[in-house]
């Protein structure tokens, strides 16, 4: 009888253990017994749904886990180690207070707008060329290409110096032919003879040092986008064929200079180089302003893959408890800096494109390209403001100890990176097959449509 005692007195010991681990889970203090029944179904309904939050949470990063590990074993990592990486997240996430679950769920439902984004850049006209296994360049090329490149560039440089300073003395001579008042007191004497073909000879020296300056400008542009790794092949090929009609075309004009015997012939073939450049100086800086801003296309979505970085850092810091309050609102900072450097630079490139490739007339051209100019100089400062508030961030982080999330979202970047952005290709595939279904939906009726009709 004393046994069954002691057994029924354990029973109700352990039965009691129940409401308390409960009470432990959810930091609820109430007293059930003290409560009555609507009230406590409340609580227990409560428990109830944090219990089932919990597991779903549990749930969706453990399939989100063993996606991780598969992507990290593809990159010639043993699973083991892959295993070390991420599963201990899921530890981490079971043993969180209520608190954090709610903050890592906040988490996880702007996971998908990062995605959505990443999908969008990837997509992007503009940006989708620099893409992050090619570092965030437009293509790689060979050192060797890049060094022949920079090679000829700074003997166009070169030539371009010494046009210019033959043009100074060209100036200098020409007044100095306009001088001579000899022609005025003997018209027809050997020294007005040669006082006209001095002035004759200066002009031409002048107007050929300013075809040489305009075709070494052309040979200079052409290098500096054969050098960019922030040019695209194709984009490289267009400039190459822009310029080389362009340099044959200024290099056609500065012959007829030279071969120009007469004083008409010479003021012809002078109208004939300012028109030939006032119609296409604008379109020549649009391709040497992209070729030299190019760079920043990369660093834009570099920036973009760093700022989807520091919120699987936050995500890592909830998992591991850890307050997320002070990092927060300076990474949506960030990214509001990084959107309007992003904004400014497209439509820069926008209005190059227009210049390059649209008939425009002298005033539009010369209005877009001021703009254009302007766009990305209000781009690189916003990307100036985005690198300071990131300083901000990393100090935040030190401040929060929160070194070791950055480190563990650093190494594991490339296999993250690379899920969310098969996950994004999944998404695309579903909307494509969504639409599909619509056509075939919508074909069928009109089939039907068509037979009732019949």
């Amino acid at each position: 009888m004393k046994k069954l005692l002691a057994i029924f007195v354990l029973a109700l010991f352990v039965v009691s253990m129940v409401p308390m681990a409960f009470a432990k889970d959810t930091e609820d203090t109430t007293d059930d017994s003290t409560t009555d029944a609507p009230a406590r179904d409340r609580v227990l309904e409560n428990r109830q749904r944090l219990i089932e939050a919990k597991d779903a949470l549990l749930e969706k990063h453990q399939a989100r886990v063993a996606e991780l590990v598969e992507k990290c074993v593809e990159n010639n990592i043993s699973e083991e180690d892959c295993n070390a990486k991420f599963e201990n997240r899921l530890d981490n996430i079971a043993a969180l207070a209520p608190k954090f679950r709610e903050k890592l769920k906040e988490f996880e439902e702007k996971r998908g707008e990062r995605i959505q984004k990443l999908k969008e850049l990837r997509d992007d006209e503009v940006l989708g060329q620099f893409e992050r296994a090619k570092e965030f360049k437009a293509r790689m090329l060979d050192k060797s290409k890049i060094e022949k490149a920079q090679e000829n560039f700074a003997k166009a440089k070169e030539k371009y110096g010494e046009a210019m300073a033959g043009l100074d003395k060209a100036k200098v001579r020409l007044e100095q032919a306009k001088t001579s008042k000899v022609c005025k007191t003997a018209p027809d004497s050997e020294e007005c003879a040669k006082a006209k073909e001095e002035l004759r000879a200066s002009a031409k020296e002048k107007l050929a040092n300013q075809a040489d300056m305009i075709i070494n400008s052309l040979e200079k542009g052409k290098e500096k986008i054969a050098s960019s790794e922030y040019v695209s092949e194709e984009e490289e090929a267009a400039a190459n064929t822009f310029f080389d009609e362009q340099i044959a075309k200024f290099t056609a004009i500065k012959a007829e200079i030279e071969s120009a015997e007469t004083k008409e012939a010479i003021v012809e073939a002078g109208k004939k180089l300012a028109d030939a450049w006032k119609e296409m100086k604008h379109k020549i800086n649009a391709y040497i302003e992209y070729a030299t801003n190019a760079r920043m296309a990369g660093v834009v979505v570099k920036a973009e893959h760093l700022s989807a970085k520091l919120e699987r850092v936050m995500e890592r810091m909830a998992e591991n408890g850890k307050d997320t309050s002070a990092v927060e609102p300076l990474v949506t900072d960030f990214k509001a800096k990084l959107e309007l450097a992003k904004t400014k630079f497209k439509s820069a490139h926008a209005l190059l494109f227009e210049i390059k490739t649209k008939e425009l007339t002298e005033e539009e051209k010369s209005a877009k390209s001021e703009e254009a100019k302007t766009l990305m100089e209000e781009s690189k400062q916003a990307l100036n403001d985005a690198n300071e508030v990131l300083k901000q961030i990393f100090q935040k982080l030190k401040d929060a100890d929160a070194t070791e999330e950055l480190a563990e979202a650093t190494e594991a970047e490339d296999v993250e990176t690379e899920a969310e952005e098969n996950e994004a290709e999944d998404s695309e595939d579903e909307d494509s097959e969504d639409e599909t279904e619509v056509e075939d939906e919508e074909e069928s009726e009109d089939e039907e449509n068509e037979t009732e009709s019949a």
